[in-house]
Order: C-alpha cells, then structure tokens, then sequence
C-alpha cells in the first residue's frame, strides 16, 4: 500500500504506530514540515505524545534522533502547556543520553534544555530527577547528565540549583574509570569557579579529598580563569569579599567616639578604664566593643604623645590577648580592628604587644567563623607591613611548616611572601635559617597550593641572600628543582649562577 502524507495532525497520530524503519522516517520527515506550519491544531496531544514513544526506544538510531526532534518541536509549539505531556517521555529520552551516537545524546539533551527554556520544568526539579544517572551504569549518561547540568548553569544561574548538592557527585567522577566522564566533571568544575570564584576552590581544598594531579590541574585552570579575566559577576563577588575586610577596617579606623585628653592623669584614667572594661568578661560585648573603638579614639586624639600611654600600653597588649581568646566574632573582629589601627599608628612602637598577640591571631586561621579568619588574617597583613619585627617571624615560619591545618600553612607561607617583599635584608638576616628552612620544607609539602607559594618565596629568598639560596636550591630534590625552573621561566625570573655549584 502506497504511502500517502497525511493532512492533519491527528492523521500522523495514527500513521506513526506503523512498522518499518523506512516509513517511519518518512512519516517523521512530513511530520516535522507540518509542525513547522504556523496554525495547526490537535485533538489529542497526548496519544501522539505516547505514539512517539517507541520511536524514542527504537533501536534504530536515525528513528530515535527523528522522535526527539519532533517533542523538541512540540515543546517549542505548546509551550508551558507541555507540562501535562513531559513525563511520558521523560525517562525515555533520558536513557538515549546514553546512546552510542553522537547525535542522539546531543537531541536528548537539547529536548531537556528546551523543557527549561519554555518552563515546562524548572531546573531544580529536573536534575532531581537526574540526581541518580550522575552514578548511572553508563558512561555516556553519566558525561552527558555534567554537560548538561554545564549548560543548565549557563542559562539559568546558579540561584536556579542547588549546587551544593551536586558538588560531592561531580567530585566522585573525576576518579571514574572513563576517561571521558573524568575529563567532563573537571569541565563541570572549571565551569562552576566561573560562576563561584574561590568559594569553590577554598570548598573543595577543605572537603574533597582529590588526587595530587587532578587538583593540580584544577587549580593551574582556576589561576587561568582568574587571569584571563573569565570570572562572571557572582564569582567577582568573592573575590571583592577579600578587600570587602579592608574597607571595613578603614572605615572603622575613620569614625570612632569622640575623645578630649586634657592631661596626663586624664589619659592614664581613661586607659585604665578601657583595659578593666576589656578584660572584665562579665560585661556586654557591645560594651566591650565600644571601649575598644574608645581606645583607638585615644590614638587618634594624639593620646600617644602621652609617656602614659606607652606605660598603659603593656597591660593593654594583654586585655586584648584576652579579646582574641575568649568572646565572639563580634569582639574578635573589633579587636582584630584595635590591633591592625595601632600597628599602623604606632608602627615599630608596637613590636612588643605584636609579637605577645600574633600566635594568638595564627590561631584565628582555624577559627569556624569566617570572619574571624579573615578578620586574624589582615590583622596579621597589617602587623607584618607596619611593624618590621624579627621577633615574629619564628610563630610564622614554625605556622608554615609544622601546623596540620593546611589553609594555615598556605597562609603563613602567604605572610612569608609578604616580609620577604617589604622587610629589610638587615632585619631578615637575624631569622635567615628560620627562612630557608620554611622556604625548603615549604616547596617539598603535600598540599600544591603551599609548594606554589614557597617557589614564590625561594626567589623572594634569593633577593635578599642570593648564597644561601643557592645552596638551597642544590640541597632540593631533582624533581623540586626542576619546579623551580619552571616557576622562573614561566614568571621571568632571574636566578644567577643556576648551573654552577
């Protein structure tokens, strides 16, 4: 019987069911120029929905890629309205991202990210459905469920999934035994920085544990994308969140309570008041936060000109030792605010209360709160611009090298990088063994991240005392050397006499 091209939807509704390969991509053919009409009309979406089902199944790879395209379309024409229809075919067409074909994954896949586009199906919806294929049997769905969960991002945003829930799933198939699927969840991860910044890198460093060299190549693609300028806007956010600190601690520096001293047994009661309120922990934290802010008033209005205060200074230095300790963020962070004001005030004059309170704020690196953290952390920045003291740079390179925390290591190492850049080879030289041993256990260590940063240091290093660095260098194993020749060549450094022992 000869084939005759129907002329109404509900005539491909019932010539769809027909046998044979050949016919059916015919009928799908006419169907999809008919679909293309713009006034057509159906009594019954759903039995050519249902009929097209089989298609999806066929083992016949042209058939399959020919029935998704023609839902697609239908998708695209009902709109909203495809809602009633989806889940007919959902887990059909799921199961082609399977496909050993190409060309019916990228079909399936597109049929899913048009149910998005029209609103059929919001995101979170769909990949809770797609939740179990990140651990499906077949490699090909398991790849295709990350690409698409990619560009599900890319034209939904991150606030359209909860993607903190797909993290541990992502991070499980960079060691899958595929090497297509592993390179897909590292896409998937270097897609995600963009859109995070580095609240993913600092998640994933602190919860995952990820091989050596899957983490290496994540982090050379992450200071790629930091480079090149391909954060999105919400990964910007975090990265702002970094000087976010800065300006909250300038500001506090600006407006502080009025203060008038008049004598030098004015300032010495007013100090003595700010030190028993600090001290005192029975009282309020807004009222221990508020002797803090009355003491960097003191400063501002020249109270510093006073023999007392330095008198003052000492049991001082103690109270706020007490503050790092034993109160909430709210007073950590004020304290941290009180330190950093005067270092920069008081510069070397602060040496010793600098050196009494800076274990204390290394300890703040572990803190659970994060504002806490980077609260002790530009407190620290602060001490080590403003006050250039030897004394504090064994609690700094001992932090570097023997704490179990990672992220305080790598932050200590960070510090390292800093005095090696501001501080004087005169005030250097007093600590030099300290140095080189922080810098040669530091290139040698576990965590990338650490080892980046002390081959920052070894040449920081080597600006100041060019000898013991070399003897550094050939103390290394060959492959740490070699690391380093890498780090100079890519950073066009210079480091005389290499070859010469």
């Amino acid at each position: 019987m000869a084939y005759t091209c129907p002329q109404d939807f509900d005539g491909f509704t019932k010539l769809i069911i027909k046998p044979g390969n050949r016919l059916k991509l015919q009928i799908g053919q006419d169907l999809l120029n008919f679909l293309a009409k713009p006034a057509i009309k159906c009594e019954d979406n759903e039995q050519l929905i249902e009929n097209l089902v089989p298609w999806i199944q066929s083992c016949n790879y042209k058939v399959a890629s020919l029935g998704i395209e023609i839902l697609t379309v239908l998708v695209n024409r009902l709109g909203f309205f495809f809602r009633f229809y989806y889940p007919i075919v959902l887990h059909a067409i799921i199961d082609r991202l399977g496909d050993m074909k190409v060309i019916v994954r990228e079909k399936a896949q597109l049929f899913l990210l048009n149910l998005l586009k029209q609103d059929v199906i919001i995101p979170r919806v769909l990949f809770e459905i797609l939740t179990p294929y990140f651990s499906h049997k077949k490699p090909n769905i398991r790849m295709e469920v990350l690409y698409c969960f990619v560009r599900t991002l890319k034209a939904h945003g991150i606030s359209s999934l909860n993607v903190d829930k797909f993290i541990p799933l992502i991070v499980k198939l960079l060691l899958d035994r595929i090497c297509s699927v592993r390179h897909a969840a590292h896409y998937t991860l270097i897609e995600l920085y963009k859109h995070f910044g580095e609240k993913l890198r600092i998640d994933l460093r602190k919860h995952y544990l990820i091989p050596h060299v899957q983490w290496s190549a994540l982090r050379k693609n992450y200071d790629e994308i930091i480079y090149s300028g391909k954060l999105l806007p919400t990964a910007l956010k975090s990265i702002e969140a970094r000087t976010e600190d800065e300006e909250i601690f300038k500001e506090a520096f600006q407006n502080l309570p009025p203060v008038q001293i008049s004598a030098q047994i004015h300032i010495a009661e007013k100090l003595k008041s700010i030190h028993e309120t600090i001290w005192d922990q029975s009282n309020h934290w807004t009222v221990r936060v508020n002797a803090l802010k009355i003491l960097r008033s003191v400063v501002k209005a020249a109270g510093t000109n006073f023999k007392e205060f330095y008198v003052a200074l000492h049991y001082l230095g103690f109270a706020l030792q007490r503050s790092l300790k034993n109160y909430g963020p709210e007073v950590i962070r004020e304290t941290c605010i009180t330190i950093s004001y005067l270092s920069k005030f008081l510069e070397n004059k602060f040496d010793k209360i600098a050196t009494i309170l800076i274990q204390d704020l290394i300890a703040l690196l572990e803190n659970s709160t994060g504002t806490v953290v980077s609260s002790g952390k530009l407190t620290i920045k602060y001490i080590i611009e403003y006050t250039h003291n030897p004394e504090l740079i064994p609690f700094i390179t001992y932090n570097a090298t023997t704490s179990k925390n990672e992220e305080t290591r790598r932050t200590c190492c960070e510090f390292v990088e800093i005095m090696l850049k501001k501080w004087s080879t005169y005030l250097l030289k007093e600590e030099i063994a300290l140095l080189y041993d922080c810098v040669k256990k530091g290139v040698a260590d576990a965590n990338p991240e650490i080892c980046s940063r002390s081959r920052i240091n070894f040449y920081g290093f080597n600006e100041h005392f060019p000898a013991q660095a070399k003897n550094l260098y050939w103390s290394l194993d060959s492959i740490y050397q070699a690391a380093l020749n890498e780090y100079r060549t890519s950073a066009s450094l210079s480091f005389n006499n290499l070859n010469n022992r």
